[in-house]
């Protein structure tokens, strides 16, 4: 089909996307005054011009009555409160001095480290870190900073959810696929070093490395990884998820106390509206994959369309990696009629880096909220080290046969 005319409820394939366009300029302009009603309003315009009002309707009540989103937006709001008693404690300065007055190392360390936690809201904990390190740099490029970093260990971390399933779905070898994904890991840290990092004059004295009281304050987030990895054998994964980072709630009362003040204090984070934010971030997700699931039954696009642009546009758009990784996959495999190791890591990759800035990313969101900057800002100063990345891994991806 030349002239592309598939899409949802009979509406041309441009005229969907024309919406899916028009529904992101809507989340970008309107989140710089109130994320909030700009998810609830760019969530209506898409679902009805595309969807139609029944099926909208059909899927905001779903969403906001489903077990599985409230315990997930219930675990995001946990887990910023223990990342706002992770600042109001003390904790997040002395984690950074631990670190031997090293800001450098706390701001590409602390992230990435929490980038491999199994769990929504990582940005939010290592945010107040990144911010105490580097009390002289600008909050958008703090933020850009704490996104950018946490996200780079996905390109060398095993069990990072999307390359799991990317895996299963193939039924490649998982170390095959991460075999040429591990090559961007070092060029983007590199990348980010010389943008980010390079020029920042360090004031303070080095001094020694202290693990002891680096391990003491990070037990909060790191125990709930285990307790999250033996529950979910036994329970759903939101449930597993709901009772680990409550385990890490009371740990993180243990350690850093639970006085009334404090307690007070860790409330300016404002955890019931991150629930409430990743709530909508929900539902505009299943609105916008829905939409976009009956519009990509595409033939002949070829090759670098299908496993590069693709992904990494969707995943710009959507905010979402696994969804635009096996899209391109798909569209490859409709196409070809085979799959090999590299092409799920090239679509892993391309969908990763449209992901890492995307104005719907939550990881975005969020921390543009906790640095009270807007988004935009924060992909502005993400742009050019990503755009870099991805330069580099087309000659990498050249390159490796």
């Amino acid at each position: 089909m030349n002239c592309l005319f598939i899409a949802t409820n009979n509406i041309p394939l441009s005229h969907a996307y024309l919406w899916f366009i028009v529904s992101i300029g809507i989340l970008i302009v309107i989140a710089r005054k109130n994320i909030l009603l700009a998810l609830i309003i760019s969530s209506l315009v898409l679902g009805i011009f595309t969807l139609g009002i029944n099926k909208t309707f059909v899927i905001i009540i779903n969403t906001l009555t489903s077990l599985d989103v409230l315990l997930f937006s219930s675990a995001t709001g946990i887990i910023a409160y223990i990342g706002g008693l992770l600042s109001e404690s003390g904790a997040a300065k002395a984690i950074v001095r631990s670190l031997g007055n090293r800001p450098k190392i706390s701001v590409s360390f602390i992230p990435a480290l929490f980038g491999t936690l199994p769990m929504p809201g990582g940005a939010i904990l290592s945010a107040p870190i990144v911010d105490k390190a580097l009390p002289d740099v600008s909050p958008d490029v703090k933020s850009a900073i704490n996104v950018y970093f946490r996200h780079v260990v996905f390109l060398v971390y095993p069990l990072q959810t999307t390359l799991l399933f990317l895996a299963i779905f193939t039924n490649l070898n998982l170390f095959d696929i991460l075999a040429y994904i591990i090559p961007m890991f070092p060029i983007s840290v590199s990348v980010g070093y010389f943008y980010y990092l390079h020029k920042i004059k360090v004031k303070t004295r080095k001094t020694r490395i202290s693990y002891s009281i680096l391990l003491f304050n990070l037990i909060p987030i790191i125990l709930p990884v285990f307790i999250y990895a033996i529950l979910q054998q036994v329970l759903s994964k939101t449930t597993a998820l709901v009772f680990s980072v409550l385990f890490g709630l009371i740990l993180a009362l243990l350690i850093f106390g639970y006085k009334k003040e404090l307690l007070i204090n860790a409330l300016k984070i404002k955890p019931h509206f991150f629930f409430v934010l990743t709530l909508l971030m929900w539902l505009y997700m299943e609105i916008a994959m829905q939409s976009l699931e009956k519009s990509l039954s595409l033939a002949n696009i070829g090759f670098i369309l299908s496993v590069i642009v693709i992904p990494f546009i969707l995943g710009f758009l959507l905010g979402r990696m696994q969804f635009p990784a096996l899209v391109g996959i798909s569209l490859y495999l409709a196409q070809f009629k085979f799959i090999i190791p590299k092409i799920v890591a090239m679509s892993f990759v391309f969908s990763f880096l449209g992901y890492v800035m995307s104005p719907v990313h939550p990881c975005v969101i969020v921390t543009a909220e906790y640095f009270h900057v807007n988004s935009p800002s924060v992909i502005k100063r993400m742009m050019i080290p990503v755009l870099v990345t991805f330069a580099f891994g087309i000659v990498v991806f050249l390159l490796v046969p």
